[in-house]
């Protein structure tokens, strides 16, 4: 009895039941990123925590865009849910990136139920560019860089996967921190497919106020295309 108890109490509200990540690189380095994501409430006091999702943007390397949203019953059938997606300044203090936040609202789900959230992003994690009509390929023209983090998220995740698509002709180095993480590599149509992931995946702990630990705690996947790390590290000086 005491056991399931305290099982109770560590279970989570929300759980993220699988979460997979799939990265298209061009020869360019340029990038199109399809994320899918499925929420399942457990309790209903939590129900207006999966009716707003927040995801952040830079105008100048990135966009994202809505593909659908469903809501998930308890057996498994997806509805096409109506959302409202908001786009406002991201808050900033002393430095003003000129960030942008998209706000996705949608009607609450019930408990046992689940919302499923697939998002296209086009572009790169973070550039400073001159040009307009380049501005979704990397500043190292025809290189890919990519860091995935296990345990960013708020809730607990059943599953996390990341699959890349990168043009044969392209080298990657990979360097796994925090592991393990279960992965494969397959051919397939003039490219080389990777896949990296892992199960029952905590969120890492966040003290309020505290130190941000994210980057240095959770397990992380680096890789690049550069010949070596040392000119990827004089590239971002």
């Amino acid at each position: 009895m005491t056991h399931l108890l305290l099982m109770a109490v560590l279970a989570s509200p929300i759980e993220v039941q699988s979460h997979t990540v799939e990265t298209y690189v061009k020869p360019s380095g340029a990038v199109r990123i399809v994320d899918t994501r499925l929420y399942r409430l457990h309790e209903e006091a939590a129900a207006r925590k999966l009716t707003t999702f927040t995801f952040h943007v830079d105008p100048q390397s990135n966009d994202i865009k809505i593909l659908h949203v469903n809501r998930v019953t308890r057996n498994g059938r997806k509805v096409p849910l109506k959302y409202h997606v908001s786009e406002i300044p991201q808050p900033a203090s002393w430095i003003l990136w000129g960030f942008r936040d998209l706000v996705l609202t949608i009607p609450p789900v019930s408990v046992g139920e689940g919302v499923e959230i697939a998002f296209q992003k086009v572009g790169f994690q973070l550039a400073y560019l001159g040009d307009d009509a380049d501005r979704f390929v990397p500043p190292m023209r025809g290189h890919f860089y990519d860091i995935v983090l296990f345990g960013d998220l708020r809730y607990p995740e059943k599953e996390k996967r990341y699959i890349l698509h990168l043009p044969a002709d392209k080298k990657l180095s990979v360097r796994v921190y925090n592991g393990p993480v279960m992965s494969s590599i397959r051919h397939a149509g003039g490219e080389v497919i990777y896949e990296w992931w892992k199960k029952d995946v905590k969120p890492v702990p966040r003290e309020k106020n505290g130190v941000y630990t994210l980057w240095t705690d959770a397990t992380k996947v680096l890789m690049a295309t550069v010949p070596d790390w040392k000119a990827k590290s004089r590239w971002f000086y």
